[in-house]
């Protein structure tokens, strides 16, 4: 079990994160000029779960156009081959169906609480076992990302 109180980190923390590519490569400041007017800029969405020890991708689920992030949690958490001890995520991903199944999988959901929100079963126990310690590892999905980025580019030409 975790707790606050504890340094221990487990080995199985999951982090899940979305970042959005561009699916044309003009840019957004040039676009409005060359065509007289502003253009609204699609892009895709890739969800990713990663080992946050391994910085490895366990899973991803690709998207069209700006959708809720809680749409992707639980199938990106049901690609993964690896079983969670705990899963990190941002406030995005702070919903009671996320939680719920997380907690139906045998994990914990390390996923702080949404401001001004005070309902759901699960939004009590984050406050006895949240630690910023394990919370600290979901930054890794942003490094995951900035590499993906910087060695691919952020355009998606197919």
């Amino acid at each position: 079990m975790i707790s606050a109180q504890t340094n221990h980190i487990p080995e199985a923390v999951l982090g899940i994160d979305a970042s959005g590519f561009s699916s044309d490569y003009a840019s957004v400041y040039y676009t409005p000029r060359n065509k007289g007017k502003a253009s609204i800029k699609k892009y895709v969405k890739n969800t990713i779960c990663i080992d946050t020890f391994r910085q490895m991708i366990a899973s991803s689920v690709v998207s069209l156009g700006s959708k809720n992030d809680n749409r992707d949690f639980v199938p990106v958490l049901k690609k993964s081959a690896t079983t969670p001890v705990v899963v990190v995520a941002d406030k995005g991903y702070d919903a009671n169906k996320n939680h719920k199944y997380v907690d139906s999988i045998g994990s914990i959901s390390m996923i702080p609480v949404k401001k001004n929100v005070r309902h759901g079963m699960y939004r009590w126990k984050i406050h006895t076992i949240f630690s910023e310690l394990v919370y600290r590892r979901r930054s890794l999905n942003e490094t995951v990302f900035s590499v993906i980025k910087r060695k691919f580019g952020e355009c998606i030409y197919a």
